[in-house]
């Protein structure tokens, strides 16, 4: 199993189909030195793209993370 550390593209790069096409790209080259899965993280509640394509791949939920603001004191 390989885990996907970081992925992005600059906002006025975004909707283009680059992030697909690293995804896909990544994925061969995993796929060809004989991985058959990968981890994803960091994936944000509101980071509709990537959430889309994770649904595709039929990817499975296995830990949420919450990050919470607020005062701790007075």
């Amino acid at each position: 199993m390989v885990r996907l550390i970081l992925l992005g593209v600059l906002p006025a790069y975004r909707r283009r189909g680059i992030e697909a096409l690293l995804l896909a790209r990544g994925w061969e080259a995993v796929h060809r030195r004989g991985y058959r899965g990968a981890e994803v993280g960091w994936i944000l509640e509101d980071n509709a793209v990537t959430r889309q394509a994770t649904d595709r791949w039929n990817a499975r939920l296995v830990k949420k993370y919450r990050l919470y603001e607020g005062s701790l004191g007075e």
